[in-house]
């Protein structure tokens, strides 16, 4: 009857009954006070909600819960996210842009499920994060993102849609701060009455939000883990899972999308350094270099990128026909001789010079070339440093262009004047 004060009233008394649906209740009422502008009532409605357990919620449900985390029905994307074999752990490199890193297909029960996930932020640089959603396909159902803002640390946002309005986060501010490493722990309640979702880490609750009655849709739902948009190529995220458990929901198989593969193919703790099969996609190694490019030119020191090129499976099989594998080489060149490799980058690096390249990779010849010249000079041999160095500015359109390049390696200074 358009009496939301009335109807905020209305839910308080239901909720102060108490009884499993308290919660709801209190959301509820505080949702209508604010649409009623009786704000007094509806922060006595807000001070209620944090004393509600949503991690209790799950705990009590009878059932035992599907140990869904080492389920052979997850799909993966190669190269950033695998199985951590040594901690028992799915970990994923949230590099911005990236698209979907993990996939698990699900199929509802019931009405009602219930989700409790395990996860450490253990690295996030300015702009980056991840999104975990739960739902059915394409429905914005129970969201939970971090991001990183100026101030370092990280912090959390969640967001729980219902189209076509945003139901609302009732516990604390939207963002809410967690130190980097620390464990939080997500627990959802979804059901077609609405449902919860909070976050807590060791030293008590982060959120705590409503969501507002769902539209199931089918038995089909999907827990996925995304990589935040914020770019084409951008900052990157480390993340772990450690737990995954889920009531009233199980896994199951179905096609694997282009861009994924199955668990079990990424089981391994790597493929043979001559396995080309993981690079058997056309487009595998351009989406490869699509999502690291940017982090190896702007982050060539740090040793997490130095860690995910050289992890990847080894391209040479392919460097005949893909200026992709080739550049992987050098770059791989590159991380080699940065973590103090230099026979692993003296033998990346030259299987990329030896393949046939199109006039347009003279920038990453050169770069390989100018590499091997430090390599030379750190051995002491000038005069094999003085050969690959003008061998690097001769791949170059032009020497002033091969000279603007080499003052990328300064060792390099010394050998100009020789």
């Amino acid at each position: 009857a358009g009496d939301t004060d009335g109807a905020g009233n209305a839910w308080a008394e239901a909720a102060r009954l108490g009884g499993p649906d308290a919660g709801v209740a209190w959301a509820k009422a505080l949702d209508a006070w604010v649409a009623a502008g009786a704000f007094d009532r509806a922060r006595e409605a807000a001070a209620a909600l944090p004393a509600l357990d949503v991690g209790a919620l799950v705990d009590a449900v009878t059932d035992a819960p599907h140990d869904a985390l080492r389920d052979p029905a997850w799909q993966l994307r190669p190269g950033l996210a695998r199985w951590n074999l040594r901690d028992g752990t799915l970990d994923a490199e949230a590099v911005a842009g990236a698209g979907v890193l993990a996939r698990l297909p699900l199929e509802r029960l019931g009405d009602e499920v219930r989700a409790r996930i395990g996860l450490r932020v253990a690295r996030q640089e300015w702009g980056s994060g991840v999104t975990v959603r739960l739902g059915p396909p394409g429905v914005e159902a129970a969201i939970f993102r971090t991001f990183t803002m100026g101030g370092g640390g990280f912090l959390l946002h969640e967001t729980v849609f219902r189209r076509p309005a945003p139901a609302g986060c009732h516990h604390g501010a939207l963002q809410s701060g967690a130190a980097l490493g620390a464990r939080i722990v997500l627990d959802v309640v979804l059901s077609g009455r609405g449902g919860w979702l909070s976050a807590r880490d060791d030293h008590g609750p982060l959120l705590q939000c409503t969501i507002s009655p769902l539209d199931q849709g089918g038995a089909d739902w999907v827990l996925d883990m995304t990589a935040l948009q914020t770019g084409p190529v951008g900052p990157l995220a480390r993340v772990q899972i450690d737990e995954v458990s889920v009531w009233g929901l199980r896994p199951r198989v179905e096609a694997v999308a282009p861009e994924l593969a199955t668990a079990a193919a990424l089981a391994v703790p790597r493929l043979q350094p001559d396995d080309a099969t993981f690079w058997s996609s056309p487009d595998a190694l351009a989406r490869f270099r699509a999502v690291w490019e940017g982090s190896t030119t702007d982050h060539a020191q740090d040793a997490e990128v130095r860690e995910a090129l050289l992890r990847a499976p080894d391209p040479r099989a392919l460097a005949h026909r893909s200026a992709d594998a080739r550049w992987l080489l050098v770059a791989r060149g590159r991380a080699a001789w940065l973590a103090g490799d230099a026979e692993r980058a003296e033998r990346e690096l030259l299987a990329a010079l030896e393949a046939p390249a199109d006039a347009s990779e003279w920038s990453e010849r050169v770069t390989a070339r100018a590499i091997l010249a430090e390599i030379a000079l750190a051995s002491g041999d000038r005069t094999a440093a003085q050969r690959a160095r003008e061998a690097a500015l001769a791949e170059a359109p032009t020497r002033e262009a091969g000279e603007t390049s080499l003052l990328r390696h300064p060792e390099l200074g010394a050998l100009a004047g020789e």
